[in-house]
């Protein structure tokens, strides 16, 4: 393989699977406790944990829109391409790590304002 080809193997691999990555990075930071007790809506919030729930929060919004928009790719770019054979299963990856990420994030909110014990 030529570096022109690895490039673009590297390029395609980047873009079928950044959303896969970011999903995993959100549930090892909300398994490292990132959001545990983030009182969002108290007197003084903590600005850490604020700061990671507002983003898993988007994360989930951009995971969704971009499962929708999601086109799988033609039948013969799937046949060339190990990476984008397997889009459409990255995409779903995508979408159930985020939504696990930010369910979790909506139990640790609930539960640090009492809502929820």
């Amino acid at each position: 393989m030529t570096a022109r080809g690895l490039e673009r193997a590297a390029r395609r691999a980047l873009k079928v699977s950044i959303g896969a990555i970011a999903g995993g990075v959100a549930c090892a930071v909300v398994a490292a406790g990132g959001v545990d007790g983030a009182a969002v809506l108290a007197r003084r919030p903590s600005l850490a944990m604020t700061m990671i729930a507002v983003a898993i929060a988007a994360l989930v919004v951009i995971a969704v829109i971009r499962r929708v928009q999601f086109a799988p790719p033609s039948a013969r770019a799937q046949r060339v391409s190990f990476w984008l054979a397997a889009a459409s299963d990255l995409a779903d990856l995508e979408l159930a790590l985020t939504l696990v990420a930010g369910i979790h994030v909506v139990i640790a909110v609930l539960t640090a304002q009492g809502a929820w014990k």
